[in-house]
């Protein structure tokens, strides 16, 4: 099994951020290789979703959203292909001047596929950084407007 971990703190409450980061439609902002995010169901504090790449290839993940606990747990549906299987897992800790937020991945790559477990690391490494400072620009940059009111 294959494993990353990424943290970032984003200077923002932590209701805010879990708020937002678990708002799916609007990852297309925030995620550069999303096209498209469609929610498909809600079911309680479980959401299935479509998410679609820049390259047209979609696929379905299920996510529970546990505001108690702040912490998203997630699973790749079908097709589940380049990987065997992928789970995520997505923390949120208050911090001094905000919320350190924590992405786990849990996976095991396809051997069809022609990646590694090894390269798929170090390319979900990278994307997760990429993205989860994506996310806190965003945040910070929304509250910035919203606070000097442009």
């Amino acid at each position: 099994m294959a494993h990353t971990f990424n943290s970032i703190v984003i200077h923002r409450p932590m209701a805010e951020v879990f708020e937002a980061t678990n708002d799916i439609e609007s990852w297309p902002q925030v995620f550069d290789e999303y096209s498209d995010a469609k929610v498909l169901e809600r079911n309680g504090n479980t959401i299935t979703f479509r998410l679609t790449n820049k390259e047209g290839k979609s696929w379905v993940s299920s996510r529970v959203v546990d505001s108690t606990f702040w912490i998203a747990t997630a699973i790749r549906g079908e097709p589940k292909h380049p990987f065997r299987y992928m789970h995520l897992r997505w923390t949120y800790r208050p911090v001094d001047g905000g919320t350190e937020l924590t992405w786990e991945q849990f996976f095991e790559m396809d051997p069809a596929s022609g990646t590694t477990d090894e390269v798929a690391m170090q390319s979900i490494t990278e994307h997760s950084r990429k993205n989860q400072a994506n996310f806190k620009r965003w945040l910070e940059g929304r509250a910035s407007l919203r606070e000097t009111g442009t």
